[in-house]
């Protein structure tokens, strides 16, 4: 009862609809926390997939840096070697390379490290995103060095292409 001057004012409301607002009210809260718990694990999923992709993208480059300095360790000893060979056949060492059949013999002896390294360049190639413009100049910087360690096919593998 509402009270207005001297007179009593009275709303008469069924009890029915005050149960109809509770179970609308609550309706409503509970759409409400579920909604911000909808976007809580959404957010928490992204995070998953973004930890996820870091993972697998530390886990290709460090594949590619080792089998890299694997493939170079053992270009080193060709090299040593074949400057030995030279030199007892009594031919001047005088440079730092493999002749053509000696690197014809280290590509195809070690096939699998030259497989793995290009797999592995191409499979981070395509992970990065090279649009992203927060992160774009960064991108072609590491693009190019990776590029360079890599070889470019332009220009013709060293010893990839026998």
């Amino acid at each position: 009862m509402l009270l207005k001057g001297n007179e009593e004012f009275s709303l008469n409301i069924p009890p029915h609809i005050y149960v109809a607002l509770g179970a609308v009210t609550a309706a409503l809260i509970a759409g409400y926390f579920s909604f911000v718990g909808l976007i809580s694990a959404k957010e928490g999923k992204v995070s998953e997939f973004r930890q996820s992709w870091i993972d697998a993208f530390r886990s290709e480059l460090s594949e590619y840096v080792s089998t890299m300095r694997a493939l170079a360790t053992l270009l080193e000893s060709a090299i040593e070697a074949s400057k030995r060979r030279r030199y007892r056949n009594g031919e001047l060492v005088a440079q730092d390379e493999l002749t053509d059949e000696e690197r014809e013999l280290f590509v195809r002896e070690h096939k699998d490290y030259f497989s793995k390294i290009t797999s592995n360049f191409h499979s981070i190639e395509l992970r990065v995103n090279p649009k992203e413009e927060a992160e774009g100049e960064k991108y072609h910087l590491f693009m190019k060095h990776l590029r360079a360690a890599h070889g470019n096919r332009e220009k013709g593998h060293a010893l990839c292409e026998p």
